[in-house]
Parts: C-alpha cells; sequence; structure tokens
C-alpha cells in the first residue's frame, strides 16, 4: 500500500471497527508538509490541521469518514508562475467500503450529477489512509 520512501501516510485499521467511531487529528510536521506539497506537486503547505471519525454505516460493508481540514497552501499561477497563497477549511466525508462491488459502476453510460454521493473508495488490507483522505480535500 505505502510506496518506498518516507512518505507521511497514517493508516487506521478498520476491520473491527464497531458502534463506537475512531478519531484522528493531524498535525504533520514540517517535513511532512513538505512531502504534502512534493506529492500535491504544489509550491508549500504552509500549515494542516485536520480531524475527523470513522463509523460503520448501517451496511456493515461500509465506512463513512467524516472530517474538517484547515490548510494554507502555496500554489504557482498558471499565468504569471507567481506563488498564491489560498486558505482551506473543508468540512468533508468519504465513503468507503470492503465489497468491491460496490465501486464499479454497471452502466457506462452513468453520468454522476453533483447532488449524487461519490462512489465509495475500496478498503485495501482492512485499513484506510486518512493522510491520503485529507490530502484528497
Amino acid at each position: 500500500m505505502q510506496e518506498a520512501g518516507n512518505e507521511y501516510v497514517r493508516f487506521v485499521n478498520v476491520e473491527k471497527l464497531g458502534r463506537d467511531p475512531i478519531t484522528f487529528t493531524l498535525n504533520p510536521t514540517e517535513e511532512e508538509r513538505a512531502d504534502l506539497a512534493k506529492r500535491l506537486k504544489i509550491v508549500a503547505v504552509n500549515s494542516l490541521a485536520a480531524s475527523g471519525e470513522l463509523n460503520r454505516l448501517e451496511k456493515r460493508s461500509r465506512i463513512e469518514l467524516t472530517g474538517r481540514v484547515e490548510a494554507e497552501v502555496v500554489q504557482s499561477c498558471v499565468v504569471t508562475l507567481e506563488p498564491v497563497t489560498q486558505k482551506i477549511e473543508e468540512n468533508y466525508t468519504v465513503c468507503y467500503t470492503f465489497n468491491k462491488a460496490d465501486i464499479t459502476l454497471e452502466d457506462a453510460e452513468y453520468v454522476v450529477s453533483l447532488e449524487e454521493a461519490d462512489l465509495p473508495d475500496l478498503i485495501e488490507d482492512g485499513q484506510i489512509d486518512v493522510v491520503q483522505a485529507v490530502m484528497e480535500q
């Protein structure tokens, strides 16, 4: 699951997640933020604080991650290449599944609207990388 190197990851084992949620917080170091900037292909991640919880949904094969991320990132302007700083403050929800059938579409012409929930991500080896989930936000 993790590629060679010192990437900033935080795996949470969700195989035996019961009724009580698993909570997490992320406050990466300067070195970890530099790794995230490199992976995101941006200039810098000046600050990042994230928290959330993982809950098992009524369908036993589904896990929901809800959380909040606050960050300050620096990207290059696509026109001038000057650094542009942006603050991010977002609540987010990501759904995961143990069942591969849940992540496939039956109809190739299927179009997802903005109001529809995304397809769930597949849980691999019983673990979810919460850093990856936050990074995607």
